[in-house]
């Protein structure tokens, strides 16, 4: 009777805990370019959504953070004279991530140089008059991750959006030289930024199993046979 009562109670109702992944994302403007948006001043907020407490116990939350600066343009000699063009492009402020929860996270600090180049090397003049230097540069792409586990993930189960502000901006250091006694350059310049936001919500859950209607109809038959033969061999 142990057995068959086992059994039952397993046709009856099975549990088990699944475990489920969500993964939600926001970006702006486009990696790799210089123009969607500008970096001046930038401060761009991108929102994902929190997680959802009725699919069931949060385990674990990772959140990968990522950035890029693209400059473009170019340095131009108006001089007589021959000269050489040479640019570095560095960090004016930090480059950073503020969060809704209180947090911040730094790609880089400010004056940390993204880029330099130059048409020649020092010392050495071979841009004549109306020659250019164009330039395409790329601080490539910059990532943070990080992991949320215990009490942190309280974080993530208000109900609330979670908010990241990628903010910064950029300063062109231009150190061009002429042979001749006047500099007389024309220096254009255009910088953007990217950034995303990658967040995944690590989940169990609870999934409970009930018996087909027929199935608990047999079971049932079952029973009150074994129950009516032990009877009838008591008589």
């Amino acid at each position: 009777m142990k057995n068959i009562l086992t059994g039952a109670a397993l046709l009856l109702a099975s549990s088990s805990a699944f475990a489920g992944l969500i993964q939600t994302s926001d970006e702006f403007g486009t990696q790799g370019s210089a123009t969607d948006v500008n970096i001046t001043n930038l401060s761009e907020t991108l929102s994902v959504s929190g997680f959802d407490a009725t699919l069931g116990a949060l385990s674990s939350v990772t959140i990968n953070l990522f950035g890029q600066i693209d400059s473009e343009g170019s340095i131009e000699n108006n001089d007589t004279s021959a000269a050489r063009a040479a640019l570095q492009v560095l960090l004016s402020q930090d480059w950073s991530v503020t969060t809704s929860y209180g947090a911040q996270y730094n790609f880089a600090s400010a004056f940390t140089p993204i880029w330099s180049g130059e048409s020649s090397a020092q010392g050495t003049f071979t841009l004549g008059q109306g020659d250019v230097f164009s330039y395409d540069a790329t601080s490539g792409e910059m990532s943070r991750s990080l992991t949320f586990t215990g009490n942190d993930l309280s974080i993530f189960t208000a109900g609330n959006n979670i908010d990241f502000t990628f903010s910064t901006d950029i300063l062109n250091n231009f150190r061009n030289e002429s042979q001749g006694a006047v500099n007389n350059f024309t220096n254009i310049n255009t910088t953007g930024s990217w950034g995303k936001v990658d967040v995944s919500y690590n989940y169990t859950s609870a999934v409970t199993t009930v018996s087909e209607p027929g199935t608990i109809a047999i079971l049932a038959l079952g029973l009150v046979g074994f129950a009516a033969a032990k009877r009838k061999k008591s008589a």
